[in-house]
């Protein structure tokens, strides 16, 4: 499972998703997401007329808990690349910690998440 858009993957099952958002705030939710997605934004190319949004943007995703196993993943995926995106002080207990549960285009491990500048404060531990 993954979560499909030009970079990555697909938000189709995610808990929470946000697609094409802007100013949205995320926060404060408890997810379980065994072998399906947690919480995920999704920046896609729209082929309605402009009255949509257009683009994910100014999305801040913190406060949230979620527990994830098997294929799951958390994040970002894209067909270009959003603006203003962060996911902080959030809380992880995931199955095998050194797994690829998060994503910013591409799939990655905890040590990634957090040197893409995600999570810097967030709390990861095992479920």
């Amino acid at each position: 499972m993954g979560m499909l858009v030009n970079k990555g993957g697909s938000c189709y099952d995610a808990q929470i998703i946000a697609n094409n958002s802007q100013g949205v705030e995320i926060s404060d939710n408890t997810v379980e997401s065994v072998g399906v997605n947690g919480i995920c934004a999704s920046d896609t190319v729209r082929s309605e007329r402009a009255v949509f949004p257009q683009f994910l943007s100014n999305l801040n995703v913190h406060g949230n808990i979620v527990r994830a196993k098997g294929a799951s993943v958390s994040g970002v995926v894209y067909a270009r690349t959003p603006s203003g995106v962060t996911f902080d002080r959030n809380q992880y207990f995931v199955d095998d910690l050194s797994a690829q549960h998060w994503q910013y285009g591409a799939k990655q491990t905890r040590a990634q998440w957090m040197a893409g500048g995600q999570d810097g404060v967030g709390s990861f531990a095992a479920w």
